[in-house]
């Protein structure tokens, strides 16, 4: 069990309705989810995480959910250049938080080592490359 103060963030009217309308959109008319659809009910807030990862010395990345006005997730990796990075908070084997690392919303992290970062960037014409970034951990 890990743990961390963050504020809750509510889930809107306007962005439960966003959601409701994507959610028919990718619905197959007659199906029994399009039955289902009047009595989902959305979230009443938004998920603290939106992604976990463990590293090469078995702690835990846990990457912060992060919305933006449309209500869609940006704390995926994001082929935009300048944009918010992604913050991922790192937990021990205990679940003791440990701190926060910042990466590049461009980048998909594949693979943590003790001492390096290896992930997919993707620029804005979504080509994709390897990148390999150097990791200093606190001791």
């Amino acid at each position: 069990m890990v743990r961390r103060d963050l504020p809750i963030v509510p889930v809107t009217s306007a962005e439960a309705e966003v959601a409701r309308e994507a959610l028919r959109k990718r619905v197959t008319k007659g199906s029994y989810r399009e039955e289902q659809l009047p009595f989902m009910e959305p979230a009443d807030h938004h998920p603290f995480f939106s992604a976990i990862l463990v590293d090469a010395a078995e702690q835990l990345w846990v990457r912060e959910y992060r919305k933006q006005e449309d209500g869609i997730d940006r704390s995926a990796p994001q082929p935009r250049e300048g944009g918010q990075p992604q913050r991922f908070n790192i937990f021990d084997r205990e679940g003791i938080w440990l701190g926060s690392v910042e990466v590049p919303n461009q980048l998909q992290l594949t693979d943590i080592g003790t001492d390096y970062m290896v992930g997919i960037w993707r620029d804005d014409n979504l080509l994709e490359s390897v990148r390999i970034y150097g990791l200093t951990r606190k001791p």
